[in-house]
């Protein structure tokens, strides 16, 4: 009997002993696919896993992870919104006993490996919000116990697979947010168990099937922002259980079937943004108690609002702008007690002047109200005092283009949460009540195209939060109310065609973070102010037909961030100036109608994006730029100045511009300017070698005993040559300093710096002390920046335009020259360049581009 038991006892330690080697091994295998993981893992921002996952630990224990009591084994991998980096190693697929697998909201990228279709127990993906690509694997057609699947928003393209078909207890399909491409695979309708299917923002096209319908426990479907076509189809209303159904933004047409109506589970309807048609069926909410939220924004429907939305008793938003609705506004709206937004500008809606003051009063009854929006609608009322008793938390309320009439009723400023009030474009009267000084969140105030009169309250200048003022085209007279410009989160502001006079008040060149300004159309006069470079951030500026005098500021180039300015039909005198060219992003210019006179700048060809131009009747004169941006404008850009001068296509006289009708400029460039550079250099060294000779001769005199016995006579190349023993540098007294050069002020030593800014100044004819040198901006860094790709950019266009023949050689060569002025100019002495290399370099430049000229 003892030796039975102890038979027993050992079959027992053999057993146990071979469950824990299996249990070693098989953890093994799930600590070895996570330490691949961890390892394919590049960025960890908490140095979580790094710290944690760890082979003296057990996995069980590992953040992100928990094992099932049965085997032990991985059923969990759950690592969400940790920030991490990486990319998915095949040997997850090792993890057999997986049942749920979440990194989401990860940086996570890559495809995803075939060999997750190996895990057979899983049963929810969740990989959304990562930047994941490639297909969605058709392994996944394996994963027979999975219930819920989420993709979205990452890159994914491709098709949804076949085999998705294959997955029997799937619940929840989301996809949204990706690139999928092709139809909606049939196979997908074979999944009785599908409650919610996301296939939302990709590029999938074809219909909506039919086969839809089959689906009974679908409660979600939502394919909006797809490029699919064709009708809805009417079995979508045998979904009893539907709860939302999204198809907006697609090619949708035809009529919304009448058995989506009698969806009485349904709380969401969107269909926005297709080309449905139809009217709206009489019934339509006596069959939706749950519907919370109505979308048909911006398709064809037509017909009155019918009434019975309201019977809808839960809607808290309505959406039915643009659209070709009729009739008059639906009384029994202010029936929804739970209504919130109600929307439904653009549409045909009238109303007799009465019924719309009844209309509005019955909104009332909306307390919950928050967005009011009816503008451009024919309802031809007027504003009643029972506006003031609107919900209080309305934050909306846009009447724009209504044809509301009479004056604004003072009970408006009640309304205290008001964020925007539209009431622009209609017949109203009288002048702006000071109780909009009271709306103290107001951040958009449109009150444009009226019959308003009068000054600017100084109440508005309350409206601290006021991003966007709009006041243009009314009958307002008197000064800008100068305490505008104490609004610093004013970024739109539109004054004009009014009756505003005297000058702009200087507190609106305080408003340093304003995108557009708009004073156009008034009676303004006065000298536009340097502080006008204040602006930075502006991008349009119209302040055209007004009685400004005076030059135009130079501080306007300082506007980097520009794209429209208007001065023209003002008084404006004196120049165009230089710094204009610092408008980079310029794209229309108007200048017309002035006094303006002198030259058009050369430097605005630098304005690449200019698209407009016109400097029409001014008074300027020279030659009309023939690049950059001027090669697509016409003759009516620079009409009636009869001084100016250029191409024919101009329609002005030819300029008699002595370079243009002499000798070719390549000879110019080779016969005269490269000469007359060396031998500049030549002299130089001679008589630097000259003052060292003497210097040797005899003691340095006194200065104010030095006597003037130098005099001129010419020498010949000859005795340089021999007189600086072949131009060695041994003969130069040093070299020139920096500080010659500072502060825009220029040597005329002849040391090394002055000529390499000689040759700058000879090559762009500029000087260091034009005003487009101004700030951080130098002539040196001015050249620099321009090499090696920008040369045509700064040298002077009589010499270089890409029309020239061999325009390849002079750009090149102009480039060489450019490059040995920076050597000449070097900030250390001992880095420039010898007087001897000078003459070198540019005998070799002059040799190369001969050559470069016979070649081409």
């Amino acid at each position: 009997m003892g030796k039975k038991n102890i038979a027993i006892v050992l079959l027992l330690i053999v057993h146990f002993v071979r469950v824990f080697l299996a249990l070693s091994l098989t953890n093994f295998t799930d600590e070895s696919a996570l330490l691949i993981f961890k390892a394919y893992i590049t960025f960890d921002p908490n140095n979580i896993l790094s710290k944690n996952w760890s082979e003296g630990t057990s996995v069980c224990n590992w953040v992100g992870v928990s094992c099932n009591l049965r085997h032990n084994r991985v059923a969990t991998l759950n690592l969400p919104n940790m920030g991490l980096n990486g990319t998915i190693p095949k040997e997850l697929g090792n993890l057999s006993f997986l049942i749920s697998f979440n990194i989401s909201n990860n940086l996570f990228h890559g495809h995803l490996p075939n060999e997750l279709g190996h895990l057979r127990r899983l049963k929810s993906i969740d990989l959304q919000f990562n930047e994941l690509n490639g297909d969605i694997p058709t392994s996944f057609g394996f994963l027979t116990k999975l219930k819920y699947l989420s993709i979205s928003y990452n890159n994914f393209t491709g098709s949804i697979p076949q085999e998705i078909g294959n997955l029997p207890n799937l619940e929840t399909v989301y996809l949204l947010n990706n690139s999928i491409s092709g139809s909606i695979p049939s196979t997908i309708f074979n999944i009785s168990s599908l409650r919610r299917i996301d296939f939302s923002n990709n590029k999938l096209f074809g219909t909506i099937p039919p086969s839809f319908g089959n689906l009974s426990l679908l409660e979600e479907i939502s394919t909006g922002w797809n490029n699919i076509d064709g009708n809805i189809p009417p079995e979508l209303g045998q979904l009893l259980n539907l709860l939302m159904l999204n198809l907006g933004q697609c090619n949708m047409s035809g009529e919304i079937p009448s058995s989506i109506f009698n969806i009485s589970t349904l709380q969401l309807l969107s269909l926005e943004v297709n080309h449905l048609s139809g009217n709206l069926p009489s019934s339509m909410g006596l069959w939706l108690p749950n519907l919370e939220i109505l979308f048909l924004v911006d398709n064809e429907f037509s017909g009155i609002i019918p009434s019975s939305i309201s019977n809808a008793s839960k809607l808290t938003l309505i959406s039915l702008p643009v659209n070709h609705f009729s009739g008059n506004l639906p009384t029994t709206l202010s029936n929804l007690r739970h209504l919130q937004i109600l929307n439904l500008e653009f549409n045909q809606l009238t109303n007799d002047p009465s019924l719309f003051v009844g209309f509005l009063t019955s909104l009332t009854n909306c307390r919950h109200l928050k967005a009011l929006r009816i503008q451009s609608n024919l309802l031809n009322g007027i504003l009643p005092k029972s506006v003031g008793n609107l919900s209080i938390f309305l934050d909306t309320f846009n009447v724009y283009n209504c044809g509301i009439k009479g004056m604004i009723p003072s009970e408006i400023g009640n309304l205290s949460n008001l964020v925007e009030l539209g009431l622009g474009k209609n017949d109203l009267t009288g002048t702006i009540p000071n109780t909009l000084g009271q709306l103290r969140k107001i951040q958009y105030l449109e009150l444009s195209s009226t019959l308003i009169e009068g000054f600017i309250p100084s109440n508005l200048c309350n409206l601290a939060y006021v991003d966007t003022l709009i006041l243009g085209e009314n009958k307002l007279f008197g000064p800008i109310t100068s305490c505008l410009g104490n609004l610093s989160s004013l970024r739109y502001l539109y004054l004009g065609s009014n009756a505003f006079i005297s000058k702009i008040p200087s507190t609106l060149w305080s408003l340093t973070d304003i995108l557009v300004l708009d004073l156009s159309s008034n009676v303004l006069t006065g000298s536009l102010s340097p502080r006008i470079g204040n602006l930075k951030h502006i991008v349009q500026l119209d302040l055209s037909k007004n009685q400004f005098i005076g030059q135009i500021p130079s501080t306007i180039g300082q506007l980097q961030s520009m794209e429209s300015l208007n001065l023209s039909q003002n008084g404006l005198q004196g120049s165009i100036p230089q710094s204009i060219s610092g408008l980079i992003s310029l794209q229309s210019f108007e200048l017309s109608q002035n006094n303006l006179s002198g030259i058009i700048p050369k430097s605005l060809e630098k304005l690449l994006d200019l698209k407009y131009l016109n400097l029409s009747f001014n008074k300027l004169s020279g030659e009309i730029p023939n690049g950059g941006p001027f090669v697509n404008f016409t003759a009516a850009s620079f009409m009636q100045n009869d001084a100016l001068c250029g191409a024919p296509r101009f329609h002005v006289r030819a300029c008699s511009n002595g370079n243009r009708r002499g000798q070719p400029k390549t000879q110019v460039l080779l016969k005269y300017v490269l000469p007359s550079i060396a031998l500049m250099a030549i002299a130089a060294a001679f008589i630097i070698w000259l003052l060292r000779w003497r210097s040797k001769k005899r003691e340095v005199p006194v200065q104010a005993d030095l006597p003037l016995t130098l005099t001129h006579r010419r020498f010949s190349y000859h005795e340089i040559h021999y007189a600086t023993n072949n131009f060695s540098e041994d003969q130069l007294i040093g070299r020139g300093s920096l500080e010659y050069g500072s502060a825009g002020i220029v040597s005329t030593k002849a040391d090394v710096y002055s000529y390499g800014i000689l040759l700058m100044e000879t090559f762009t004819r500029k000087k260091p002390t034009d005003d487009l040198f101004l700030g951080e901006l130098s002539m040196k860094r001015w050249v620099y920046e321009s090499l090696p790709n920008a040369i045509m950019e700064v040298v002077d266009a009589n010499l270089l335009t890409r029309e020239d023949e061999i325009f390849t050689a002079k750009e090149k060569c102009l480039s060489s020259i450019m490059k040995l002025a920076l050597k000449c100019t070097a900030e250390s002495p001992e880095e420039r360049i010898s007087m001897k290399d000078v003459l070198a370099k540019l005998t070799k430049i002059k040799t190369k581009f001969n050559q470069n000229v016979r070649v081409g």
